[in-house]
Protein backbone atom coordinates (compact mmCIF):
# COMPACT_ATOMS: atom_id res chain seq x y z
CA UNK A 1 0.00 0.00 0.00
CA UNK A 2 3.04 2.45 0.84
CA UNK A 3 4.19 1.49 -2.67
CA UNK A 4 0.91 2.78 -4.05
CA UNK A 5 0.75 5.41 -2.22
CA UNK A 6 4.26 6.85 -3.22
CA UNK A 7 3.46 5.95 -6.79
CA UNK A 8 0.06 8.06 -6.86
CA UNK A 9 1.85 10.81 -5.22
CA UNK A 10 4.48 10.75 -7.85
CA UNK A 11 1.85 10.45 -10.50
CA UNK A 12 0.61 13.57 -9.28
CA UNK A 13 3.74 15.80 -8.34
CA UNK A 14 4.83 15.54 -12.54
CA UNK A 15 2.91 18.68 -13.76
CA UNK A 16 2.93 20.34 -10.86
CA UNK A 17 4.69 21.86 -8.25
CA UNK A 18 5.02 19.75 -4.63
CA UNK A 19 3.82 21.52 -1.37
CA UNK A 20 5.97 21.51 1.84
CA UNK A 21 3.36 19.69 3.47
CA UNK A 22 2.97 16.61 1.05
CA UNK A 23 6.65 15.99 1.51
CA UNK A 24 6.31 16.08 5.25
CA UNK A 25 3.46 13.91 5.05
CA UNK A 26 5.24 11.53 2.22
CA UNK A 27 8.38 11.68 5.43
CA UNK A 28 5.74 10.79 7.97
CA UNK A 29 4.60 7.56 6.09
CA UNK A 30 8.15 6.44 5.51
CA UNK A 31 8.85 6.02 8.90
CA UNK A 32 5.40 4.62 10.17
CA UNK A 33 6.29 1.98 6.91
CA UNK A 34 10.00 1.55 8.65
CA UNK A 35 8.77 1.30 12.35
CA UNK A 36 6.09 -1.77 11.26
CA UNK A 37 9.03 -3.56 9.36
CA UNK A 38 11.18 -3.62 12.47
CA UNK A 39 8.29 -5.05 14.76
CA UNK A 40 7.75 -7.31 12.16
CA UNK A 41 11.51 -8.27 12.43
CA UNK A 42 11.55 -8.42 16.14
CA UNK A 43 8.64 -10.52 16.07
CA UNK A 44 10.18 -13.15 13.74
CA UNK A 45 13.44 -13.06 15.90
CA UNK A 46 11.47 -13.80 19.44
CA UNK A 47 9.39 -16.43 16.92
CA UNK A 48 12.77 -18.25 15.98
CA UNK A 49 14.87 -18.11 19.53
CA UNK A 50 11.58 -19.94 21.35
CA UNK A 51 12.01 -22.66 18.45
CA UNK A 52 15.69 -23.12 18.85
CA UNK A 53 14.96 -23.39 22.30
CA UNK A 54 12.07 -26.21 21.80
CA UNK A 55 14.31 -28.19 19.69
CA UNK A 56 16.91 -28.42 22.47
CA UNK A 57 15.13 -29.34 25.17
CA UNK A 58 13.71 -32.21 22.50
CA UNK A 59 16.78 -33.52 21.62
CA UNK A 60 18.24 -33.74 25.31
CA UNK A 61 14.90 -35.74 26.15
CA UNK A 62 16.06 -37.95 23.73
CA UNK A 63 19.28 -38.26 24.43
CA UNK A 64 17.86 -39.27 28.12
CA UNK A 65 15.36 -42.12 26.46
CA UNK A 66 18.64 -43.76 24.48
CA UNK A 67 20.29 -43.81 27.69
CA UNK A 68 18.23 -45.59 29.43
CA UNK A 69 17.52 -48.28 26.99
CA UNK A 70 21.10 -48.50 26.47
CA UNK A 71 21.16 -49.74 30.16
CA UNK A 72 17.81 -51.78 30.16
CA UNK A 73 19.40 -53.91 27.77
CA UNK A 74 22.73 -53.67 29.79
CA UNK A 75 20.82 -55.63 32.40
CA UNK A 76 19.01 -57.91 30.60
CA UNK A 77 22.56 -59.45 28.73
CA UNK A 78 23.88 -59.47 32.18
CA UNK A 79 20.64 -61.55 33.75
CA UNK A 80 21.11 -64.05 30.24
CA UNK A 81 24.78 -64.37 31.11
CA UNK A 82 23.66 -65.79 34.73
CA UNK A 83 21.23 -68.08 33.68
CA UNK A 84 23.39 -69.68 30.91
CA UNK A 85 25.98 -70.16 33.87
CA UNK A 86 23.65 -72.04 36.38
CA UNK A 87 21.32 -75.52 35.78
CA UNK A 88 17.85 -74.55 35.65
CA UNK A 89 14.74 -76.62 34.67
CA UNK A 90 12.44 -76.08 31.90
CA UNK A 91 9.90 -73.63 33.90
CA UNK A 92 12.47 -71.80 34.85
CA UNK A 93 14.00 -71.46 31.14
CA UNK A 94 10.47 -71.16 29.66
CA UNK A 95 10.27 -67.71 32.00
CA UNK A 96 13.51 -66.65 30.97
CA UNK A 97 12.36 -66.77 27.26
CA UNK A 98 9.37 -65.39 27.84
CA UNK A 99 10.98 -62.13 29.86
CA UNK A 100 13.68 -62.27 26.67
CA UNK A 101 10.94 -62.16 23.93
CA UNK A 102 9.06 -59.39 26.18
CA UNK A 103 12.23 -57.53 26.27
CA UNK A 104 12.94 -57.72 22.85
CA UNK A 105 9.56 -56.53 22.02
CA UNK A 106 10.36 -53.27 24.39
CA UNK A 107 13.46 -52.86 22.61
CA UNK A 108 12.44 -53.19 18.73
CA UNK A 109 9.34 -50.42 20.08
CA UNK A 110 11.86 -48.04 21.83
CA UNK A 111 14.19 -48.36 18.58
CA UNK A 112 10.98 -46.91 16.32
CA UNK A 113 10.38 -44.53 18.33
CA UNK A 114 13.57 -43.92 18.87
CA UNK A 115 13.62 -43.61 15.06
CA UNK A 116 10.35 -41.42 14.26
CA UNK A 117 11.87 -39.11 16.91
CA UNK A 118 15.22 -38.57 15.30
CA UNK A 119 13.21 -38.37 11.57
CA UNK A 120 10.83 -35.84 13.29
CA UNK A 121 14.05 -34.04 14.66
CA UNK A 122 15.61 -34.12 11.32
CA UNK A 123 12.58 -32.50 9.60
CA UNK A 124 12.59 -29.96 12.49
CA UNK A 125 16.22 -28.52 11.60
CA UNK A 126 15.27 -28.76 7.77
CA UNK A 127 12.04 -26.68 8.74
CA UNK A 128 14.45 -24.28 10.79
CA UNK A 129 16.62 -23.56 8.59
CA UNK A 130 14.16 -22.92 5.73
CA UNK A 131 12.49 -20.75 8.12
CA UNK A 132 15.63 -19.12 8.97
CA UNK A 133 16.42 -18.40 4.83
CA UNK A 134 13.04 -17.08 4.44
CA UNK A 135 13.15 -15.09 7.45
CA UNK A 136 17.10 -13.97 5.97
CA UNK A 137 14.88 -13.22 2.63
CA UNK A 138 12.21 -10.95 4.40
CA UNK A 139 14.88 -8.78 6.17
CA UNK A 140 16.20 -8.13 3.19
CA UNK A 141 13.02 -7.32 1.21
CA UNK A 142 12.33 -4.88 4.12
CA UNK A 143 15.54 -2.87 3.19
CA UNK A 144 14.92 -3.03 -0.10
CA UNK A 145 11.66 -1.51 0.26
CA UNK A 146 13.40 1.21 2.99
CA UNK A 147 15.73 2.07 0.14
CA UNK A 148 13.04 2.26 -2.67
CA UNK A 149 11.26 4.43 -0.20
CA UNK A 150 14.20 6.82 0.69
CA UNK A 151 14.37 7.18 -2.72
CA UNK A 152 11.40 7.43 -4.37
CA UNK A 153 10.90 10.19 -0.87
CA UNK A 154 14.51 12.20 -2.65
CA UNK A 155 13.06 11.77 -5.94
CA UNK A 156 9.81 13.55 -5.25
CA UNK A 157 11.94 16.14 -3.97
CA UNK A 158 14.15 16.91 -6.38
CA UNK A 159 10.95 17.08 -8.71
CA UNK A 160 9.76 19.84 -6.72
CA UNK A 161 12.69 22.16 -6.18
CA UNK A 162 12.84 21.54 -10.18
CA UNK A 163 9.21 22.88 -10.04
CA UNK A 164 9.92 25.98 -8.01
CA UNK A 165 13.04 26.71 -10.07
CA UNK A 166 11.14 26.27 -13.46
CA UNK A 167 8.40 28.18 -11.94
CA UNK A 168 10.79 31.23 -10.76
CA UNK A 169 12.36 30.85 -14.05
CA UNK A 170 9.26 31.36 -16.09
CA UNK A 171 8.42 34.09 -13.85
CA UNK A 172 11.83 36.27 -14.96
CA UNK A 173 11.39 35.60 -18.62
CA UNK A 174 8.13 36.61 -18.90
CA UNK A 175 8.69 39.71 -16.92
CA UNK A 176 11.67 40.43 -18.99
CA UNK A 177 9.94 39.93 -21.63
CA UNK A 178 7.24 42.26 -20.77
CA UNK A 179 10.06 44.96 -19.72
CA UNK A 180 11.76 44.71 -23.31
CA UNK A 181 8.66 45.17 -24.93
CA UNK A 182 8.05 47.77 -22.69
CA UNK A 183 10.99 49.54 -23.06
CA UNK A 184 11.05 49.54 -26.94
CA UNK A 185 7.56 50.67 -26.70
CA UNK A 186 8.75 53.61 -25.25
CA UNK A 187 11.49 54.37 -27.56
CA UNK A 188 8.94 54.21 -30.24
CA UNK A 189 6.67 56.46 -28.48
CA UNK A 190 8.87 59.25 -27.64
CA UNK A 191 11.78 59.22 -30.63
CA UNK A 192 10.73 61.31 -33.56
CA UNK A 193 12.68 58.78 -35.59
CA UNK A 194 11.37 55.80 -36.09
CA UNK A 195 12.38 53.05 -39.21
CA UNK A 196 10.55 50.32 -40.62
CA UNK A 197 13.75 47.58 -41.28
CA UNK A 198 12.64 45.05 -43.27
CA UNK A 199 14.96 41.76 -43.41
CA UNK A 200 14.34 39.15 -46.46
CA UNK A 201 17.81 37.50 -46.40
CA UNK A 202 21.12 36.72 -46.90
CA UNK A 203 23.17 34.68 -49.54
CA UNK A 204 26.30 32.72 -49.21
CA UNK A 205 27.31 32.57 -45.81
CA UNK A 206 30.99 31.27 -44.90
CA UNK A 207 32.02 29.45 -41.51
CA UNK A 208 35.10 29.75 -39.90
CA UNK A 209 36.86 26.14 -40.28
CA UNK A 210 37.38 26.41 -36.21
CA UNK A 211 34.18 26.62 -35.98
CA UNK A 212 32.29 24.53 -38.61
CA UNK A 213 30.15 21.74 -37.68
CA UNK A 214 27.19 21.06 -40.01
CA UNK A 215 25.36 23.48 -41.50
CA UNK A 216 24.80 26.74 -39.43
CA UNK A 217 21.29 27.89 -37.64
CA UNK A 218 21.27 31.67 -38.51
CA UNK A 219 19.60 34.34 -37.34
CA UNK A 220 19.91 38.30 -37.79
CA UNK A 221 20.70 40.91 -34.87
CA UNK A 222 19.73 44.12 -35.52
CA UNK A 223 21.29 47.09 -32.87
CA UNK A 224 20.60 50.54 -32.14
CA UNK A 225 21.11 52.99 -29.11
CA UNK A 226 17.99 51.70 -27.70
CA UNK A 227 17.44 48.02 -28.28
CA UNK A 228 18.47 45.06 -29.85
CA UNK A 229 15.98 42.84 -32.28
CA UNK A 230 16.13 39.26 -33.40
CA UNK A 231 14.83 37.69 -36.12
CA UNK A 232 13.89 34.05 -36.32
CA UNK A 233 16.37 30.98 -36.61
CA UNK A 234 16.31 29.38 -39.65
CA UNK A 235 17.39 25.49 -39.44
CA UNK A 236 20.74 24.16 -41.21
CA UNK A 237 20.65 26.65 -44.37
CA UNK A 238 24.09 29.13 -45.44
CA UNK A 239 21.25 31.23 -47.46
CA UNK A 240 18.91 32.12 -45.59
CA UNK A 241 15.38 34.11 -45.47
CA UNK A 242 13.40 35.80 -42.94
CA UNK A 243 11.37 37.64 -44.39
CA UNK A 244 10.87 39.64 -40.99
CA UNK A 245 9.68 43.62 -40.95
CA UNK A 246 10.59 45.47 -37.33
CA UNK A 247 10.47 49.32 -36.20
CA UNK A 248 13.52 50.50 -34.87
CA UNK A 249 13.52 53.73 -32.60
CA UNK A 250 16.50 56.71 -33.30
CA UNK A 251 17.89 59.69 -32.10
CA UNK A 252 17.71 62.49 -34.36
CA UNK A 253 20.62 62.72 -36.10
CA UNK A 254 21.63 59.17 -36.21
CA UNK A 255 21.73 57.43 -39.73
CA UNK A 256 23.20 54.44 -38.98
CA UNK A 257 22.76 50.97 -37.58
CA UNK A 258 24.65 47.64 -36.84
CA UNK A 259 23.41 44.60 -38.34
CA UNK A 260 25.29 41.09 -37.00
CA UNK A 261 24.21 37.71 -38.11
CA UNK A 262 24.80 34.36 -35.54
CA UNK A 263 24.82 30.86 -35.43
CA UNK A 264 22.60 29.63 -32.42
CA UNK A 265 25.10 27.24 -30.85
CA UNK A 266 24.19 24.65 -27.93
CA UNK A 267 26.15 26.82 -25.38
CA UNK A 268 27.05 29.94 -27.36
CA UNK A 269 25.93 31.58 -30.18
CA UNK A 270 28.87 32.82 -32.83
CA UNK A 271 28.87 35.39 -34.84
CA UNK A 272 29.10 34.47 -38.79
CA UNK A 273 28.75 38.32 -40.12
CA UNK A 274 28.55 41.55 -39.28
CA UNK A 275 28.24 45.51 -41.20
CA UNK A 276 27.22 48.69 -40.20
CA UNK A 277 24.50 50.01 -42.09
CA UNK A 278 24.38 53.32 -43.76
CA UNK A 279 21.37 54.95 -44.82
CA UNK A 280 21.75 58.90 -44.76
CA UNK A 281 18.50 60.71 -45.00
CA UNK A 282 15.63 59.06 -46.25
CA UNK A 283 12.28 60.30 -48.32
CA UNK A 284 9.17 59.77 -45.80
CA UNK A 285 7.01 56.96 -46.39
CA UNK A 286 9.02 55.35 -49.05
CA UNK A 287 10.58 51.80 -49.10
CA UNK A 288 14.31 52.09 -50.59
CA UNK A 289 15.76 48.07 -51.24
CA UNK A 290 19.46 47.69 -50.02
CA UNK A 291 22.07 45.05 -51.07
CA UNK A 292 24.80 45.25 -48.39
CA UNK A 293 28.09 43.50 -48.53
CA UNK A 294 28.75 41.75 -45.27
CA UNK A 295 32.34 41.56 -43.26
CA UNK A 296 32.95 37.63 -42.19
CA UNK A 297 35.49 36.31 -40.15
CA UNK A 298 38.94 35.10 -41.47
CA UNK A 299 41.64 33.86 -39.16
CA UNK A 300 39.95 35.78 -36.63
CA UNK A 301 39.92 38.53 -38.81
CA UNK A 302 36.76 40.57 -39.75
CA UNK A 303 37.07 40.86 -44.00
CA UNK A 304 34.34 42.57 -46.48
CA UNK A 305 33.10 39.98 -48.37
CA UNK A 306 32.03 41.10 -51.97
CA UNK A 307 29.92 36.95 -52.00
CA UNK A 308 28.25 37.16 -48.62
CA UNK A 309 25.01 39.84 -49.08
CA UNK A 310 22.74 41.22 -46.88
CA UNK A 311 19.00 42.08 -48.76
CA UNK A 312 17.33 44.96 -46.47
CA UNK A 313 14.45 47.07 -47.09
CA UNK A 314 14.33 50.62 -44.97
CA UNK A 315 11.35 53.19 -44.61
CA UNK A 316 11.35 56.34 -42.88
CA UNK A 317 8.45 56.65 -40.27
CA UNK A 318 7.40 59.35 -37.73
CA UNK A 319 7.42 63.34 -38.15
CA UNK A 320 11.43 63.26 -37.65
CA UNK A 321 11.99 62.58 -41.09
CA UNK A 322 10.36 65.36 -42.90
Amino acid sequence: QGFVDLDNAAAAAEGQEMSPVSIEGLRKQVQSLEKGRQREVEALQRQLQGEKEESSNAQQKLQLEITQLQTQIAHTQDSLRLLKASPQSDSVAQQVYIARRQMLEAFTCALSHWRARTLMHETLLLWQQWLQQRRALALTVCETRQDIQQRAVQSLEVMARHARIRTCYQTWFSWNHQHRRARVRAALTSSPRVLQVSTHKAVRLTVDSKFKFGSPDPYAALLTQHSTIHTAVQKGTYNPEWEETHLLALDAGVTVFAVEIYNRGGRSDTMLARQDVLFGELPAERDVELTIPLKVRHHNEWVDSQDTMLYLTLKARGPGWV
